[in-house]
């Protein structure tokens, strides 16, 4: 079973969660929340974890055995202004979690994460395999979700790369796909029968 701790607030974690409810996904989840105005909300989902999904370990703020988690997940955005505040707080939370055995993958869902990661890796002593971020990966899951409705296709038939950071980022038109098919192809077959 996979164990993750999770930092932080994001509304696709939150569509994440209902999924894994719903699909009695085998997981361990542990969200460290602090003050937020949907309190309430994550309190519904926990209780329906334990009504629902008999596999699905649905924690907020439990004590965290650092030992056996696999995945520390860190959702924060960072500006000019906040950087050294939110890189100090990053820094604390995961050297305690270093200090107290934790040995798995940290992932930083941040607009800053090619930053971040530099500075855990000179804090921390974990290896660059073990520090990682989601880069474009949530915008490129955007993009094929606004091809697909276009198309009025599943996203799952979409493939689409959205590159650079979260700050600076493009989509990468020439390498979209549409299941086997170039987004490209199906982009020119359409003008020419419009």
């Amino acid at each position: 079973m996979q164990k993750i701790v999770y930092y932080g607030y994001n509304e696709s974690v939150l569509d994440f969660l209902k999924i894994g409810i719903n699909n009695n996904t085998k997981l361990y989840f542990n969200w460290q929340i602090n003050d937020t105005d949907i309190q309430d909300e994550i309190n519904n989902l926990v209780e329906c974890s334990r009504l629902l999904s008999p596999n699905f370990y649905f924690y907020i703020n439990e004590t965290v055995n650092w030992d056996e988690i696999d995945m520390m997940l860190l959702s924060i955005d960072v500006d000019r202004d906040n950087f050294a505040q939110k890189n100090s707080w990053i820094q604390k939370v995961v050297t305690e979690a270093v200090a107290n055995g934790f040995n798995g993958i940290v992932v930083l869902d941040s607009n800053k994460d090619y930053l971040l990661i530099n500075e855990i890796l000179k804090y921390t002593g974990l290896s660059s395999r073990q520090v990682l971020g989601l880069g474009t990966s949530i915008e490129s899951e955007v993009v094929a979700r606004m091809v697909a409705k276009k198309l009025g296709i599943n996203s799952n038939y979409i493939q689409t790369s959205v590159i650079g950071t979260r700050d600076k980022s493009f989509v990468l038109w020439s390498k979209g796909r549409v299941a086997e098919a170039s987004l490209m192809s199906l982009i020119v077959q359409e003008k020419k029968y419009v």
